[in-house]
């Protein structure tokens, strides 16, 4: 997976958007099963910027929440579910009001 990315590190998402947005969510995602969390941020981010539609941006943080959910990291759960929300569907959400859920999780 590493050798494909690497093939579509300077490839023209316009033009090849399929491809490049499967092959680097399929290496996100292998990189945090194989606990490489920084590289799969990384990537999560760079997918986030790339998507060209709310869907495939709903998708990606989908595979973040579970993710973290399999690593009981509910606070971060809670904060991507809100940002998926926020980003997808527009929903007005303060910062101020998910701090508050997530120290409510962490007690």
């Amino acid at each position: 997976m590493r050798q494909a990315v690497e093939l579509l590190v300077e490839v023209d998402w316009d033009k090849h958007y399929t491809l490049a947005f499967r092959v680097f969510r399929e290496r996100a995602e292998l990189e945090f099963l194989c606990f490489n969390f920084d590289e799969a941020n990384e990537m999560f981010q760079l997918l986030l910027t790339k998507a060209t539609s709310n869907v495939d941006k709903a998708l990606v943080y989908n595979i973040m929440i579970r993710l973290e959910s399999s690593q009981d990291n509910y606070a971060e759960v809670i904060s991507l579910g809100f940002q998926t929300c926020v980003t997808t569907a527009g929903a007005n959400i303060s910062r101020s009001y998910l701090r508050h859920l997530a120290s409510m999780l962490a007690k």
